[in-house]
């Protein structure tokens, strides 16, 4: 609940989700953004913003946001305990483990549909390690469950495929003397066939992809094992304290959850044991897989991410509980208190922003095709443009998913080329050199109004291009000192 008490809390990607989940309400009601399209393509990732598109509906759009980042925030936890349970563990203590990584780097980034995903999965985990033997009914929600993680994010259906074909194997070798071979067999198909038409979907979207697969550190990817790089949030100097501390605590049970489970003198292949399997699959995976496959990013912190879940996880299933891991988990409760006060901390400057590009977007001109141009050098604040289409019916020309080609929504292929190349490259890195000849030639759509974010660096290549045109063709119509709105004159 500390999360509520958070002046505010920004994510790289959220205000972009947002915006393209208002944009896709719009155009339910009948007024669509004239510059893009839906995606004729199905894309898997995608749940997230229809989350958000619901949650708009009764709610503000910031409201809506942290309204779905506190669900984000539960949700792991909640879904991991479900696992436990459906393991056998029925007070699964180390699972407050978990905590950190719930505020974890890939929240920050804004990763929203890729974490609903996770959520979404660790709970079908959950039923399927709870079912009897394979059955109609078993199989008819698993299968749909699956396809909606899929639809949530592809790389959630990865985990969710990976860790049910390593319970199947598990279930495969425990039956062993208990059921005949040929039933086992059929069971171990039937666990197949569960995840076909998931993996089938899973493969057509990859091969649809361009790939442009990245560069692979080993050294990299070991040093940022050691220093947990998906709990790293903005600053390693100010955080690694907290990194090292629950790094430390995590060792501490993961050697008493070895020692435990080779007391226990349990036959291997419990669903336990499939849970320690699936960390090791997906550890050598983490040093095999480049980070950037072109189309998709931060491959590593996502397998890192699911690592720590499921070793939590394996954690709560096989650790005895005593008095001295009571003791240490109070240590971890109290390094993260402090961790939380750091997040807090770290969000309250953005809390005037986030209401400077409120009020902007509510003085926009109703309709307004209107081009953002970011000079705000917060790495966290890159995509803020499209915060200024939340608030009022305009026509944002900021939305880096419209670029990808895997979200709801593209950019319309006729719009004019130099406008198009701006919208499919990286905004806030570009010089604006093609909107001087855009404004004299009276492109359309026009630029009804320029809205210039965050401290202007008149030496900069954009301010050098864009204050010419904005002298000579626009007139200033707002300013709340942090975003200043240009309106085209006619």
């Amino acid at each position: 609940m500390a999360f509520w008490t958070f002046p505010a809390f920004t994510t790289v990607d959220g205000a972009t989700h947002a915006y393209t989940a208002r944009m896709i309400l719009d155009r339910w009601a009948g007024h669509p953004d004239p510059n893009t399209d839906l995606n004729s393509y199905w894309v898997p990732n995608a749940l997230g913003h229809y989350a958000l598109l619901a949650l708009q509906v009764v709610l503000s759009p910031e409201l809506a946001e942290r309204v779905l980042v506190f669900l984000l925030l539960l949700g792991p936890g909640l879904g991991m305990v479900r696992l436990c349970r459906s393991m056998g563990r029925s007070d699964p203590w180390p699972i407050l483990f978990v905590l950190p990584f719930c505020y974890s780097f890939l929240l920050l980034m804004g990763f929203f549909n890729f974490l609903l995903g996770m959520t979404l999965g660790l709970f079908l985990l959950a039923f399927d390690v709870r079912r009897a033997p394979l059955n109609r009914r078993h199989a008819i929600i698993f299968v749909l469950a699956s396809l909606v993680v899929l639809w949530s994010h592809a790389m959630a259906f990865f985990f969710v495929a990976l860790v049910h074909s390593i319970l199947g194997l598990a279930r495969f070798l425990n039956e062993r003397g208990g059921t005949s071979t040929g039933a086992r067999w059929r069971e171990v198909l039937g666990t197949s066939v569960l995840i076909l038409p998931g993996a089938l979907l899973f493969l057509l979207f990859t091969g649809e992809q361009s790939t442009q697969w990245g560069d692979i550190s080993l050294m990299t990817n070991l040093y940022d094992l050691k220093n947990i790089r998906s709990l790293l949030l903005y600053s390693f100097i100010q955080e690694n304290a907290f990194n090292a501390v629950i790094g430390a605590l995590l060792a501490v049970f993961l050697i008493k959850g070895a020692w435990d489970r080779l007391a226990s003198k349990a036959p291997f292949g419990t669903p336990g044991d499939a849970l320690l399997i699936s960390v090791v699959v997906l550890l050598v995976l983490y040093f095999l897989v480049p980070d950037s496959t072109g189309y998709a990013s931060y491959i590593t912190q996502r397998l890192q991410l699911m690592m720590a879940f499921l070793l939590i996880a394996w954690i709560a299933v096989v650790t005895s509980s005593d008095r001295w891991s009571f003791a240490l988990l109070m240590v971890l409760l109290a390094a993260h208190g402090l961790r939380i006060n750091y997040i807090s901390d770290l969000m309250a400057p953005f809390r005037h922003q986030r209401l400077a590009m409120a009020e902007a977007s509510r003085a926009l001109s109703l309709g307004a095709t209107v081009l953002p141009i970011n000079f705000e050098p917060e790495w966290l604040k890159g995509h803020q443009g499209a915060e200024l289409g939340l608030y009022n019916e305009v026509h944002v020309l900021d939305n880096y998913e419209c670029s990808m080609g895997y979200f709801p929504l593209v950019w319309r292929k006729d719009l004019p080329s130099p406008l198009y190349w701006h919208l499919m490259t990286a905004t806030d890195k570009q010089c604006f050199e093609w909107l001087q000849d855009y404004v004299d030639a009276k492109e359309t759509p026009a630029m009804d109004q320029i809205a210039l974010i965050g401290p202007v660096d008149s030496a900069s290549c954009k301010a050098r291009n864009v204050l010419p045109i904005l002298a000579a063709h626009y007139q200033q119509t707002f300013d709340n000192g942090y975003v200043q709105v240009f309106t085209l004159k006619r």
